[in-house]
């Protein structure tokens, strides 16, 4: 009863310390129209797509996934005109 007593308050705890967090989109293999928070309509008609990760990764390649990511964050910057939305990978 106890152990039940203090999840339920830490939970209750924890739902008002802790905030929801919104994922708006996934750059894994590029900009991609997972979420809201892209849309490809006006200036921006569409964005590079990177091969699967598991195939970039074994060529042991660091240049390569540095340009990778230099890719990314240009066609990231140039969709939201550099103000903060969050994108994520997944692996």
């Amino acid at each position: 009863m106890f152990v039940s007593a203090s999840w339920a308050l830490c939970t209750k705890f924890l739902q008002n310390v802790i905030t929801s967090y919104e994922w708006w989109s996934k750059s894994l293999h590029g900009i991609d129209t997972n979420g809201s928070g892209i849309n490809f309509n006006g200036l921006i008609k569409g964005a590079t797509s990177f091969p699967q990760v598991i195939l970039t990764a074994v060529a042991f390649n660091r240049t390569l996934w540095h340009w990778i990511e230099s890719a990314i964050v240009v066609e990231a910057k140039a969709m939201y005109h550099t103000r903060f939305i969050p994108i994520w990978m997944l692996n």
